[in-house]
């Protein structure tokens, strides 16, 4: 998949059902880099960023426009080891 990060609309296939594509944005909001996706009536904005050494994704849905839940990932850089 490939995204335009500047705002422009791209057709993405769904991997659940390959028949129907989903409307997705992405642009710079600030430091974050905000990732909207629609198929009707479910909405999701996606807004990744970098804190210290954490990637942070925040998720939040919409249904029918109505702010649903958020949920907030952090992952950390998985640090390699030196092999004996």
């Amino acid at each position: 998949m490939t995204l335009h990060l500047d705002g422009r609309q791209a057709a993405v296939v769904d991997s659940f059902q390959p028949h129907r594509t989903i409307s997705v944005t992405a642009k710079w909001d600030g430091d974050r880099l905000q990732i909207d996706s629609r198929l009707d009536p479910t909405a999701t904005t996606q807004f990744l960023s970098l804190e210290e050494a954490q990637l942070v994704v925040v998720n939040v849905t919409y249904l029918n426009g109505e702010r649903r839940s958020e949920v907030t990932f952090k992952y950390n850089r998985k640090r390699r080891t030196a092999r004996s």
